[in-house]
């Protein structure tokens, strides 16, 4: 019976680590898990300081599919951990398997509670705790993960200056 409960546990330690590697996995190559890596830059999103306060639920007025309302709940929990682009957060529920147009109801609901351009500084902070960049890497790589040219300067100024 031990042997068996020791094989069932190490069974569901395994699950569960591949759950989270696939949970985890890149989505930029959508898939193709022949990609080239040295293609593109590295993508590394990391948790966005505690002291960010939660998206205030935008209120709902409509009756909305369940399937809608969990795209909105993920899209939130995102952002509450992490520093997302607009783009980047709506490939992410995307990755996740939400329908198009829960997508884009629930991004049209983020879009009226978030600063995309704080969400730029956020990310631009994290990336700089963990690996050296110089402005112009940052900027480029804050574009890579989807920010405007424009959110990317001002978030690299806000860093740098």
């Amino acid at each position: 019976m031990k042997k068996l409960t020791k094989s069932l546990l190490l069974l569901m330690a395994v699950l569960t680590f591949a759950f989270l590697l696939t949970a985890c996995a890149d989505t930029n190559n959508n898939g193709n898990t022949d990609a080239d890596p040295t293609e593109t830059p590295a993508t590394v999103e990391t948790p966005a300081p505690e002291e960010t306060p939660a998206p205030t639920p935008a209120p709902q007025t409509e009756d909305v599919p369940r399937e809608w309302e969990n795209a909105l709940r993920s899209g939130r929990d995102y952002l509450r951990f992490m520093a997302f682009s607009h783009s980047g957060l709506a490939s992410q529920l995307e990755f996740e398997g939400f329908p198009e147009d829960a997508i884009e109801w629930a991004m049209t609901q983020i879009d009226a509670e978030t600063d995309w351009r704080e969400q730029a500084v956020l990310s631009a902070e994290a990336y700089l705790d963990l690996m050296s960049f110089s402005r112009s890497g940052l900027i480029d790589q804050l574009e890579f993960e989807g920010f405007s040219r424009e959110d990317a300067e001002y978030a690299a100024s806000r860093v740098f200056d």
